[in-house]
């Protein structure tokens, strides 16, 4: 809540993780000038998919109308109240996906790497010159934050040496993932990539294999739209 940037790369992520995250993340996205910036692997839920389409082709108002009918409240009090932005995370999660996305102040991109899959975990909070990094197994899921026994290491940079250097080195990864400037990956901002059929949504059991992702890489580079897959699909594993 005190940072001035938070941003986080991650394999899966989930609206759900709002909700868990919002007494924080609320302060964060009222009292911080920067959007929170998430990089996450070609894997969304179907109810997240729909959601971040409709807030890119109905617009920011439509969506923000939408939910000032739900929480009773108004665009400033929604962007200016911490209080009244916490509790429509928590009561209104989904919506909240469209409409901060809407607003600019949550973006997300999708990392389609060639031949392989997108899978870090490393969450960076920046305060002026400060990073808090964490980096391990958790997932920007609900499953993740709520209910599974994960592993985080933390780098504070103001502690010099290896920390603050190992901090420096995941934010620059960020960073040149964000920009696209990785050869071994493209980055693509969330509604094109769903739009262009290259978001996966899972419904079974099973994990994504290396062969769901490098199909995604191909219908990438071959600049189509993904064919619906004969094979079941899957949803996001409980990472």
């Amino acid at each position: 809540e005190r940072a001035d940037s938070y941003s986080c790369m991650t394999a899966f992520f989930t609206s759900h993780s709002l909700r868990l995250l919002a007494p924080g993340l609320a302060k964060h996205i009222v009292h911080g000038v920067n959007p929170v910036r998430l990089l996450v692997s070609p894997t969304l839920t179907e109810s997240d998919k729909e959601m971040i389409s409709a807030a890119n082709e109905e617009g920011p108002e439509a969506i923000r109308h939408k939910l000032e009918d739900l929480v009773g409240a108004r665009f400033n009090e929604l962007l200016e109240s911490p209080e009244v932005l916490e509790s429509a995370l928590a009561k209104h999660t989904l919506q909240c996906l469209g409409y901060l996305m809407g607003q600019d102040r949550l973006q997300i991109k999708v990392v389609l790497v060639h031949g392989g899959i997108f899978h870090p975990k490393v969450w960076i909070f920046a305060d002026g010159d400060d990073l808090l990094v964490g980096s391990g197994s958790i997932n920007h899921t609900g499953r993740a934050l709520e209910s599974n026994v994960e592993h985080i290491r933390v780098e504070r940079s103001w502690l010099g040496g290896t920390e603050a250097d190992a901090a420096q080195t995941l934010l620059e990864q960020f960073e040149a993932y964000w920009a696209g400037t990785q050869s071994h990956a493209d980055t693509i901002e969330a509604p094109e990539a769903i739009t262009r059929g290259l978001v996966s949504n899972y419904q079974s059991g099973a994990p994504p294999t290396d062969t769901d992702y490098s199909n995604a890489v191909t219908q990438d580079q071959d600049g189509g739209v993904a064919e619906t897959p004969s094979a079941p699909g899957y949803f996001i594993p409980s990472y």
